[in-house]
């Protein structure tokens, strides 16, 4: 082990809060010490920062053991609020890989999130060419444009303002053993779709069968309906998609 004039150890190494073994390669002065982390990356940081161990790596997996910061200009909170791009990056994480979450919201079992947005700077980036930047609210979307896809990249995913987005959810935990948007009734069979505060209801049918496609009907049609309502402010991707959108038996 090389030691400096200073007495600094060249090899020393300690062990971060990540339990990450972190050596010290290169001593240039109290202030400038390069060190290198156990997956190789490496970087400049004060030496009584290496011996108090607070240290830390931005390529290492610490969201869901999945996903890392990564170098570059966009930020996790600014002024103590966390970051659009950070809450939408975590969030798409935690549906992909929180067992607690997944547990509650089974349609996500299987999703991944592809490895060039495991880095969240590369996410952030994506996020800033592509969020529409005005009044609505809209929400990070991974199979509209590729249906039942279960991989979230900058290929298959786009944004779409909330009131669309509500259109796709699917709650397969509260779903009974008819077709989606079928409800059994003293009546008969009926296809409800819920819009807003407001409930469409078709006509009351012998079968389960015949009921959903009403609600086929139904919710194709509204699903039009948003996609002219907001055509200026989707991507003419996301337009078409959503005209061309089928609602399927197993949806």
């Amino acid at each position: 082990m090389k030691v400096t004039k200073q007495g600094k150890k060249i090899g020393q190494t300690i062990t971060n809060f990540n339990k990450e073994k972190v050596e010290l390669i290169e001593y240039v002065n109290a202030n400038k010490c390069l060190i290198k982390f156990e997956n190789g990356y490496k970087k400049w940081v004060k030496y009584t920062n290496f011996i108090k161990r607070t240290v830390k790596n931005p390529t290492y997996p610490s969201v869901f053991d999945k996903g890392y910061i990564g170098v570059g200009k966009y930020k996790v909170s600014i002024n103590g609020k966390t970051t659009p791009e950070y809450s939408t990056w975590h969030s798409m994480l935690r549906r992909c890989y929180s067992k607690k979450f997944i547990d509650l919201n089974r349609t996500y079992s299987g999703c991944e999130v592809c490895d060039d947005w495991l880095n969240f700077q590369n996410f952030a980036k994506w996020f800033e060419s592509n969020y529409h930047y005005n009044n609505l609210k809209y929400e990070l979307d991974k199979d509209l444009l590729y249906k039942n896809n279960k991989i979230y990249s900058p290929n298959t995913c786009c944004f779409i303002p909330k009131e669309i987005n509500v259109l796709f959810t699917k709650r397969q935990n509260d779903r009974g053993a008819y077709p989606i948007g079928v409800t059994k009734t003293k009546c008969g069979f009926v296809a409800r779709v819920n819009n807003k505060n407001k409930r469409i209801q078709g006509k009351y049918r012998k079968t389960p069968e015949e009921a959903f496609q009403d609600y086929k009907i139904i919710k194709e049609d509204l699903i039009k309906q948003k996609a002219e309502k907001y055509k200026n402010f989707i991507t003419k991707q996301v337009y078409n998609s959503l005209l061309k959108y089928k609602v399927d038996y197993n949806d």
